[in-house]
């Protein structure tokens, strides 16, 4: 017969937790290099090395063949953050390329940017001598040498609207036209007026938003422009489109045809010997009726005609007894200016001195 142990003789062993390993389970894997080095290159900033070593890793880690998953995501996580970091010093701290008080824009790998990202009172360059359109450019300081300046930022609605002209017969840059001309009236008194070229850009902006008018003036004369354009006004000069009806010229055997409204007139005192003496200052329409399709330049010339023999039969009426000439000039059609300018200057036939006033007030 045998005699169960005693109970108090039995040497009991430990409890063992329900989730332990079983004695002969191996140990956990060891962090991999590519995790390692995924946290350190993520550390260091250097991200696409960080991204790939740490996606590796954690490929790696998902199967078992090691770990280390924690450094891999620490990793990308250090990677992430600079990428962040990057993003705000671009948007916020780098450098716009506009020089002036207005917008910034994209600038392409030449330093070229669109005129339309410009503001008012930006100035630029990088415009070819022969450019039709004004499109790109790159912007310079007002300061130093330039091509032009912008004058105008306006919104599409906010040009005037020509009398008589239906918006749907009219192209965007015809209705923007008029504005600046408008904005450019001031230029009038420039030294450089004869040298400049104005240019309309209508920019179709963000999807649904108003088109926005950027009214420019470029520089084509052969002297340096270094300033801007208001600081270029002399307010003794006048040109042949403003002159006043009455004013006396010595001569016009050097004013051209072509572009005589924006050169300069040197008026004298009627009581000098001169040669000519305005007495009509008028306009007639350069367009067809209310599109803007210029006239035949041969109609224009002949109202101009009409128009001069009519005011010198009312403005003439106390002239000398000898034989006098009527000397007219007429201005090409211009965007956005209704009406071709006209002079009408009386002198001599026999191209002698007048040594008074003949034109009556």
């Amino acid at each position: 017969m045998t005699t169960p142990p005693n109970a108090d003789s039995v040497e009991e062993s430990p409890a063992r937790p329900p989730d332990a390993a079983p004695d002969d389970a191996p140990p956990p894997p060891r962090a991999s290099p590519l995790a390692i080095t995924a946290l350190v290159t993520g550390l260091l900033g250097i991200v696409p090395l960080a991204v790939a070593f740490g996606v590796a890793a954690l490929v790696r880690s998902r199967r078992g063949t090691s770990g280390g998953r924690g450094l891999a995501i620490g990793g990308l996580g250090a990677a992430l953050a600079w990428v962040a970091a990057w993003t705000v010093f671009v948007v916020l701290v780098a450098p716009s390329p506009s020089t002036g008080d207005g917008r910034s824009g994209g600038t392409s790998a030449n330093g070229m940017v669109p005129l339309s990202t410009l503001g008012e009172g930006d100035c630029y360059t990088g415009v070819a001598p022969n450019a039709t359109r004004l499109a790109s450019v790159k912007t310079a300081p007002c300061d130093g040498p330039h091509q032009g300046e912008v004058i105008a930022i306006a919104p599409l609605s906010a040009a005037p609207r020509a009398e008589g002209v239906r918006r749907e017969d009219s192209t965007q840059v015809d209705l923007a036209a008029p504005l600046c001309v408008e904005r450019a009236a001031f230029l009038e008194k420039s030294r450089f007026l004869p040298d400049l070229k104005p240019y309309v850009h209508v920019g179709s902006g963000a999807p649904g938003a108003e088109p926005t008018i950027t009214c420019a003036m470029h520089y084509t004369g052969s002297d340096v422009l270094d300033t801007r354009l208001a600081e270029t006004l002399d307010p003794d000069l006048t040109t042949y489109a403003t002159l006043k009806v009455g004013k006396c010229i010595e001569d016009l055997d050097d004013v051209d045809y072509e572009t005589w409204p924006v050169e300069i007139a040197r008026p004298v005192p009627c009581t000098r010997p001169h040669r000519y003496q305005l007495f009509a200052n008028f306009g007639v329409p350069a367009f067809e009726g209310a599109t803007w399709y210029p006239r035949p330049q041969q109609e224009i010339d002949e109202e101009a005609d009409r128009e001069c023999v009519a005011k010198a039969q009312r403005k003439l009426p106390g002239a000398p007894a000898v034989e006098l000439e009527i000397t007219r000039y007429v201005g090409k059609p211009e965007q956005g200016i209704r009406n071709a300018p006209v002079l009408c200057f009386v002198g001599r036939l026999d191209r002698a001195d007048l040594k008074e006033s003949i034109v009556s007030k």
